[in-house]
């Protein structure tokens, strides 16, 4: 894939693979069909359920590459653009059909501090949805099987960081995710946290 210019950056450059590259996409997405299949096909109905993940756990910066909602290879940079020309009536205000706005130069340290600019908003809209769309195909393929999609996510509600979250509600509520594993432990890096997050 390092030899693919649709995975290399123009900010942040780390070597890793985009999921709006569509090579990227279809070897991910024929794998884990592959996998679903020789699964339930070898233990049947011993599968209960089936997390789609690309690492260890769901958080948004585990999902995309160059960390969290930074994702600038030229697939994710051209897939934002042909989202933005989609959009009848851009929410905010700017961009939309014949004027799509450039994606926000975000920081590769954590960002705490919320921003109330329509650049910011209409990015993190696009990874979002973008995201959102990839984990729903993948529980899909699960249904399909005969089994339960659960998605596990970490303590991002605590973390230094407020891009890790941004798939949070809309996976939630999703007809193709059956089930939500949340860690208990909420805190961390000494983050202040409160029993009310955990219960929601």
């Amino acid at each position: 894939e390092a030899a693919d210019p649709q995975c290399r950056a123009t900010v942040g450059v780390l070597w890793t693979p985009s999921m709006a590259n569509a090579t990227t996409a279809r070897l991910v997405h024929s794998y884990f069909g592959a996998a679903v299949q020789h699964l339930v096909a070898t233990y049947g109905t011993c599968v209960a359920g089936i997390s789609p993940t690309l690492n260890n756990e769901f958080e948004t910066r585990y999902t995309q590459s160059h960390a969290c909602a930074r994702d600038y290879s030229n697939a994710s940079l051209a897939e934002y653009e042909r989202w933005q020309l989609t959009l009848q009536t851009p929410r905010g205000g700017g961009g939309g059909v014949g004027n799509p706005l450039a994606a926000p130069v975000i920081d590769r340290f954590p960002i705490c501090v919320p921003r109330t600019d329509v650049q910011w908003h209409r990015w993190l809209e696009f990874r979002e949805q973008f995201l959102a769309s990839q984990y729903e195909l993948l529980c899909k393929r699960v249904q399909a099987s005969g089994a339960h999609c659960f998605l596990h996510f970490g303590e991002f509600f605590a973390s230094t960081d407020l891009l890790n979250s941004n798939l949070f509600f809309t996976l939630a509520k999703s007809p193709y995710v059956d089930e939500l594993i949340m860690d208990s432990n909420m805190a961390l890096l000494g983050a202040a946290s409160s029993p009310s997050v955990v219960g929601l």
